[in-house]
């Protein structure tokens, strides 16, 4: 090989590799406007914004399950007692999002779920039917305000 072959086949992977950097930048602004666009979207609708993270919470929610089936056996009442957590969760987006209670019935339901969280399993246990009992009220009080 003589240098004009070497000088030759470095200017082909100089030219390969501008391109292909080129292509990247023009990628990467392309994704750049997509997640702007996704990210402004997720701003403007909450609701969204909460389901697309909600699996995340369920995902550590399972683990703890299982964890818990391995060493206790009552692990039904954790899994319920997400469940419910989850229920109230979803309360209270609803009232938030849909201006469908009062805010003293918002604060309420916000502070049963902080207790909901809180409480260990066989709190939760003694606790259970009071609990799904506020639940059923919020759920009424929204299905009252916003769907009739």
């Amino acid at each position: 090989m003589d240098i004009s072959t070497k000088e030759q086949e470095y200017l082909d992977k100089f030219s390969e590799r501008k391109s292909r950097l080129r292509m990247n930048l023009i990628e990467f602004i392309v994704w750049i406007i997509l997640l702007s666009f996704a990210f402004n979207y997720l701003k403007s609708n909450p609701a969204e914004r909460t389901s697309m993270f909600a699996w995340i919470e369920v995902l550590f929610q399972r683990a703890e399950v299982f964890v818990t089936n391995l060493f206790w056996d009552d692990w039904n009442l954790l899994q319920d007692k997400h469940q419910l957590e989850r229920y109230y969760k979803e309360l209270i987006s609803t009232m938030e999002n849909g201006e469908c209670a009062t805010r003293n019935t918002l604060d309420s339901a916000k502070e049963k779920y902080r207790d909901l969280l809180s409480m260990n399993v066989e709190t939760y246990k003694a606790n259970l039917q009071v609990y799904q009992g506020y639940a059923w009220t919020y759920a009424a009080k929204i299905k009252e305000n916003c769907w009739e």
